[in-house]
């Protein structure tokens, strides 16, 4: 569908679609990011935008509040203390746009039913709800289970949350109503409800090909460490590169999802900085300064922590690949690291997320 033929709420506050042009969006959020980096005598690559084909309907995980409201159930974003409806959205993938049409139809008419937020990820759908009392489910007959199939959605979970606010989600697990608990993407990564896989793949592969190159250049090392690891896809890029891998992630969830990508990978579930000291047995002789691994991070936009920081600074993998959904974490981290003796061989930004204000930049950093 062309950009000019999608409707959008005129107020929505979740991208700037439609209200520039792709380019207009892409260069201005670039040139910010090339201010802020020139600031400290570093230079940015020029970028690598979303291929034309992802630059609509790539999102496919969103979480999304729910209210009924007017007669009607509402998707979408908060504003002005009530849902706005954005649905149909030009951002969302169509499967996601379909699901929730689905709801908005089958789900109880009233607002007895206490949905607070609808989570989407790829095929695995959440309906978080603000209350601990068990529900009745009736109205998920076959007629709403076969429009489901129909639309791409493989697996249905709740998850009781009476205090459901800002945190969405509690330690319980959830409970799986209809479908397959693990879906897979179109590269076959397993991934469940809760997973974070980056949304638009050649994006990914280019930015994982990117670290391959750099640890590949001269391949002083067959180690690498993946901290932050998600799904596995990384170790799995990896791996069949030939490289012998660690990960490290804290979602649980993700964990059991990279072991399914990647069997018998060695993964460790936890905070990365809490498990320094498992790593540094993994590495062996490794574990001293300027020894010859590598380092793929991808923190989320808070960066790295001071000890994993430290830890990072006081070894000096040979190489690091440093992939950043914020360039101010980056930036700040960056400074530490080149204090410390590294070099930035390369740093690339990608538009990982068309319309928005979000910049990803992969640095490619050595000793």
């Amino acid at each position: 569908m062309s950009e000019s033929h999608i409707p959008c709420p005129p107020l929505c506050p979740g991208c700037h679609y439609p209200r520039h042009p792709y380019e207009k969006i892409a260069d201005e959020k670039f040139e910010r990011a090339t201010a802020l980096f020139s600031s400290s005598g570093h230079a940015l690559m020029p970028y690598i935008p979303a291929p034309p084909e992802h630059r609509l309907h790539y999102r496919r995980k969103s979480v999304l509040h729910a209210e009924f409201r007017e007669s009607r159930w509402h998707f979408g974003l908060m504003k002005n203390d009530e849902v706005m409806d954005i649905s149909g959205c030009a951002i969302h993938s169509g499967i996601i746009n379909r699901c929730v049409e689905i709801f908005a139809k089958f789900l109880p008419q009233d607002s007895s039913f206490p949905l607070k937020y609808y989570v989407h990820s790829g095929s695995q759908i959440v309906l978080v709800l603000k209350t601990n009392a068990k529900q009745d489910f009736s109205w998920l007959g076959s007629d709403c289970v076969n429009e489901l199939e129909a639309a791409g959605a493989e697996g249905l979970w709740v998850h009781y949350n009476a205090s459901a606010g800002k945190r969405i989600f509690l330690k319980d697990k959830l409970t799986l109503l209809w479908g397959s608990p693990v879906s897979a993407d179109e590269s076959g990564l397993r991934y469940g409800p809760l997973s974070f896989t980056q949304q638009i793949r050649p994006l990914a592969e280019k930015a994982l090909e990117l670290a391959l190159s750099h640890f590949d250049c001269d391949r002083i090392s067959e180690r690498v460490v993946d901290l932050y690891c998600g799904t596995g896809r990384g170790i799995m890029r990896f791996s069949r590169c030939g490289f012998t891998c660690i990960g490290v992630e804290l979602s649980g969830e993700a964990v059991q999802m990279t072991l399914l990508n990647n069997p018998g990978a060695t993964v460790l579930r936890g905070k990365c900085h809490e498990r320094i000291p498992q790593v540094n047995e993994w590495l062996g002789d490794g574990a001293i300064e300027g020894s010859c691994w590598n380092l793929y991070v991808n923190p989320p936009r808070t960066g790295l922590d001071t000890i994993l920081l430290e830890w990072i600074c006081a070894l000096k993998p040979r190489r690091l690949a440093y992939l950043s959904c914020s360039p101010h974490t980056l930036l700040r981290d960056l400074n530490q690291l080149e204090a410390a003796g590294y070099s930035a061989d390369l740093l690339q930004p990608f538009d990982f997320f068309p319309y928005t204000r979000h910049t990803e930049i992969l640095a490619l950093l050595s000793v």
